[in-house]
């Protein structure tokens, strides 16, 4: 009878162990971009971005090969229809857009927004347009110098389309973008900048931020050209990003055309004072 009711009791409170035990809540967002001329590597690269199950996506520009081109937003629109009704879809703009209003039509919800802000599961995510000025004085600048003091979560991400740092290419632009925007990123502890434009796969690591350039989505790969000491990986791929938020813990894992992994990285902030549960707010 002592046995019986004893195993009643652990079997009591092993059941109730179960039920208070919470697991940790576990957040997907998609990075990729430049996806020009590569329409049946965009199909590739969308279905497994579905596959990943991500809840937020975004496009570090060239979507197409020309933004003036309506008939090219039709196979954007067309090939990115099934990943764009499941998921939030976030672009920056890319010089191939070329200032064309039928981006902003395309992409209503922005609001005619050239740069925008999206805080979204203790991430604050920062998109920019390094097409306009930038510089110290602009407006551009002036919103992002107070967008960076804003704290929104753990974690701060600013995408934009042109890489600051690259073995591919490095022009004016390069240097004016490392002259006037990268210290500010240093300043305020930006956690990972997330860049296009050059067709590859390269992650960089300069005064504690992650630079991922991430211009894989089907546009003519590009070849290295250049060496840098910052440079951790340099991959000639088609390819895209997966973000996973844990608690205090962000895994940026890249994926090529195969969905095989290429590069991870694991940066770890826990802190439980901060709600995990909180969806995405767009300002």
């Amino acid at each position: 009878m002592r046995r019986y009711i004893l195993v009643i009791l652990i079997s009591f409170v092993f059941i109730w162990s179960s039920c208070g035990e919470q697991k940790p809540v576990v957040h997907t967002f998609a990075v990729y971009g430049d996806s020009r001329t590569g329409h049946d590597v965009h199909v590739q690269i969308v279905g497994d971005i579905i596959n990943k199950h991500p809840s937020v996506v975004f496009h570090t520009g060239d979507m197409v090969e020309d933004g003036n081109n309506p008939s090219l937003w039709q196979i954007f629109n067309k090939i990115t229809w099934d990943l764009r009704k499941q998921v939030e879809f976030y672009p920056c703009l890319g010089n191939h857009e070329n200032e064309s209003p039928l981006y902003f039509k395309n992409f209503d919800y922005l609001d005619n927004q050239r740069w925008y802000a999206v805080n979204c599961y203790n991430i604050h995510f920062i998109v920019l347009d390094t097409n306009v000025d930038f510089k110290p004085g602009s407006e551009q600048y002036k919103w992002l110098s107070i967008e960076l003091t804003k704290k929104y979560g753990l974690f701060t991400i600013v995408l934009f389309h042109h890489p600051p740092f690259s073995l591919t290419r490095q022009d004016e632009q390069t240097q004016d973008i490392r002259t006037y925007l990268v210290p500010l990123f240093d300043r305020y502890n930006v956690d990972i900048v997330f860049n296009g434009h050059d067709h590859n796969y390269q992650r960089f690591y300069v005064n504690k931020t992650y630079y991922i350039v991430t211009g894989g989505g089907g546009a003519p790969l590009y070849d290295r050209e250049f060496d840098d000491p910052d440079c951790q990986k340099f991959l000639k791929v088609y390819n895209f990003c997966i973000l996973q938020i844990e608690e205090g813990k962000l895994t940026i894992n890249a994926f090529d055309i195969n969905s095989s992994l290429i590069d991870s990285v694991d940066i770890d902030k826990y802190n439980r004072n901060f709600d995990l549960s909180n969806g995405y707010i767009f300002n």
